[in-house]
Formats: structure tokens, C-alpha cells, sequence
């Protein structure tokens, strides 16, 4: 079996490769379009707002379980015709 390769992803300032969890989502000063930039280039830019390219999974909510009333199984009665 193939062992899974990690994907690199390059910082737009600096130009080096970093894991998906270290890169963040900014927009470009003064241009209107994003990319990817690590934390310390982000910083040297005074980029105020960005986010994780890879974004924090949400815990689900545990679904409340009520008890409802059972409902009766119903039958089907088929009938046939006779001759």
C-alpha cells in the first residue's frame, strides 16, 4: 500500500513550501483577489484580516433523542378473487 504524501503549499511572499495547517487565506493590499501566505509574511505585511486556508471542523450537535409515541404496525390484508 502507497504511503499518502502530505501537499505543500507555497507562501505567495516568501516563496517557501509549508504544511496546509501553517498557510493562511488573505487578500492581496491594495488588489482585489486573495492567495496564500504563512503567519510570519502575514505579519510583515500588517495583513489584518485572513483565515486558516484548512478551516476548523465545527463539532456536530448531539440530536436530542425524545420519545415519541410507537406507532401500531399495520397489516395489509390482501383479498383474491374465487371462482
Amino acid at each position: 500500500m502507497a504511503k499518502r504524501v502530505k501537499e505543500e503549499h507555497i507562501c505567495s511572499e516568501c516563496i517557501k513550501g509549508f504544511d496546509g495547517r501553517d498557510i493562511f487565506t488573505a487578500q492581496v493590499p491594495e488588489r482585489n483577489y486573495t492567495t496564500n501566505y504563512c503567519e510570519k509574511c502575514i505579519k510583515k505585511l500588517k495583513i489584518t484580516e485572513f483565515e486558516p486556508y484548512y478551516k476548523p471542523r465545527k463539532p456536530r450537535a448531539k440530536k436530542e433523542t425524545t420519545k415519541t409515541t410507537t406507532k401500531k404496525k399495520t397489516t395489509r390484508k390482501t383479498t383474491t378473487k374465487k371462482k
